[in-house]
């Protein structure tokens, strides 16, 4: 699983408009709405791909002007080095 911390910006005072519509985007967690423009999420996909295209869906909500990707994790990846140890 690939987990991603996003930062989404938006036109000015449509933020709150903009968290309501992607909130319900499978694998999307709105967490914070920041001055009005800035939208903090975490988006958990099985794969790279598919984040991909979630974060290319993101992209189309209107009053949408940027998706940045801040961190991501693999999970995966952790447990089977947990696993090696």
């Amino acid at each position: 699983m690939m987990i991603s911390g996003i930062l989404i910006l938006t036109k000015e005072g449509k933020a709150e408009e903009v968290a309501k519509k992607i909130e319900n985007i499978q694998g999307v967690e709105v967490h914070h709405i920041v001055e009005g423009s800035k939208i903090v999420i975490t988006l958990e996909e099985k794969s790279i791909d598919q984040s991909y295209q979630t974060g290319k869906q993101l992209e189309k909500v209107p009053g949408v002007l940027g998706v940045n990707v801040v961190y991501y994790n693999f999970e995966e990846a952790e447990e089977a080095l947990a696993e090696a140890n």
